[in-house]
């Protein structure tokens, strides 16, 4: 129970403030001497609450829609950077193997040659020691056989002499003795030769070993170097394969880019095309005001100017990346020039709700009856409705000001203002910056007033226009966006 009667009590204190927010609402309007009753129902009330709701909505979706797609071009850029850095280190180390492959392929062909080299000498030597020991095998065994021949000479001479010579047995002694004298030199000599002939051949024996350890060295090397070979042949398949693996990444890397390339181009062109849009209907927008944007655009004080170049329409689909992303860029620079100059336009309502009881131009004078030119618009709303600006600027003027009472005057800049007369109250001061929609006062008679309303005046490098052409181009520009939302 208690819990029931706290809900309750709950839903009557909203039900009140309800009723007390959204209660129905009486206008009494004067004019020419008649008085004229508007009865504003809660359901209207609730129905301009739930529009401006929506309005608010719709400004918040739209600009975070805006930075997204910024944040979208910035990632997609930054991914551009990373594959061509990528697509850049694979070409480095691709180059790098190449290298390294052209150096081992160098070093091989050196080494080979150097093995034949080597090899050729082999041949060289072994083919001089057998040409040397032939020639040393065909001397020795030409000197004993001119010996031997001698000794059988000279016995033969030594016998014939004994037996023919027997009865000189001195003098043949003597001959004998000396022959053999002589034939025991010879023999000296013989053996001696014979001796230097052996100490010749043991020198080549030698050599012989020496160079059987040489080609038994030179077998190892080669046996080392074929190995070598071997491993190098390894290590050439291991860098062609790596090579094939290289060439593949950077194929596929190829891809990967056109393909994001391709994204990125698509995306451009609806990007450009977006802007195109949105700049011909800001075009259009500042054209039903009355004014010209290129006038407006060399005197928005952000150090523009030069004779007005139109911009070009979308690029061609066979146009390059490069060539999308000048044109974007240049789309993306007039739309800033144009939102500033946009901000700075008096194109929003300087009431929440309202009704025109007097136009722009010739009239009847309220008071007199006689005919004269009004400058502005009379607005008509609840007593102490709040005035709010129509635009961001600095208040020029805040006071009073004769016949047209309590009045505010704010500078827009690019020669626009806009005046507010027969204000109740003031809630700014001269030289103060106000915000878009900052409440400048509240609706009230001040000044030459025959009832509460609020005198509007926009003026365009001190010429007075019509304020209905700015709040037409600021409906047009409210539409768009709740198409767009």
């Amino acid at each position: 129970m208690y819990r029931l009667y706290g809900r309750s009590r709950i839903l009557a204190a909203l039900a009140a403030l309800w009723r007390g927010v959204f209660s129905e609402r009486q206008l009494i309007v004067r004019s020419h001497g008649r008085i004229a009753y508007f009865r504003l129902s809660t359901g209207s009330q609730i129905g301009v609450a739930a529009c401006l709701l929506a309005a608010s909505y719709w400004v918040g979706h739209a600009s975070h829609r805006y930075f997204a797609v910024n944040t979208t071009l910035a990632d997609k850029d930054a991914a551009l950077v990373r594959a061509g850095s990528d697509y850049s280190t694979v070409v480095a180390e691709l180059g790098e193997t190449r290298r390294r492959y052209d150096s081992v392929t160098r070093a091989l062909q050196a080494n080979h040659e150097h093995l034949l080299g080597v090899i050729e000498r082999n041949h060289a030597l072994t083919d001089g020691f057998a040409r040397t020991e032939a020639a040393l095998k065909a001397d020795l065994d030409h000197t004993r056989g001119r010996l031997t021949e001698q000794l059988a000479r000279t016995e033969t001479i030594l016998r014939a002499q004994m037996a023919e010579r027997t009865r000189s047995h001195d003098e043949e002694l003597a001959f004998t003795v000396r022959s053999l004298a002589e034939t025991e030199e010879k023999r000296r000599e013989a053996e001696h030769r014979t001796q230097r002939y052996l100490g010749e051949i043991a020198g080549l024996q030698a050599r012989i070993r020496g160079l059987d350890e040489t080609a038994v060295r030179l077998e190892t090397s080669l046996a080392e170097t074929r190995s070598a070979l071997h491993s190098t042949d390894e290590m050439r398949q291991a860098a062609e394969s790596e090579r094939d693996r290289l060439r593949g990444r950077a194929s596929d890397l190829e891809i990967r880019l056109s393909v994001l390339k391709k994204d990125q181009t698509e995306l451009l062109n609806r990007i450009v095309s977006a802007t195109l849009d949105d700049i011909e209907h800001t075009y259009e927008v500042i054209a039903a005001t009355g004014l010209k944007a290129e006038e407006l655009l060399g005197s928005d004080g952000a150090g523009t100017g030069g004779p007005f170049v139109p911009l070009p329409k979308m690029p061609p689909r066979s146009a390059s990346f490069d060539t999308i992303v000048a044109a974007l860029h240049s789309h993306i620079d007039r739309w800033d020039q144009l939102r500033r100059v946009m901000r700075g336009l008096p194109l929003a309502s300087p009431l929440d709700h309202f009704r025109i009881t007097s136009s722009f131009g010739k009239r009847k004078d309220p008071i007199n009856g006689s005919m004269a030119i009004h400058e502005g618009l009379d607005m008509v709303s609840s007593y102490r409705a709040p005035v709010l600006s129509p635009a961001p600027g600095t208040v020029a003027v805040a006071g009073r000001n004769g016949r047209l009472g309590r009045f505010v005057e704010i500078d827009h800049g690019m020669g626009v203002r806009t005046r507010f007369a027969h204000m109740r109250t003031i809630t700014v001061k001269t030289g103060e910056e106000v915000a878009f929609r900052q409440q400048i006062g509240q609706i009230g008679s001040s000044g030459r007033s025959t009832g509460p309303h609020l005198h509007y005046e926009i003026l365009v490098n001190g010429a007075p226009v019509d304020p209905a052409q700015f709040l037409k181009a600021g409906k047009h520009v409210f539409e768009r966006l709740y198409a767009d939302n």
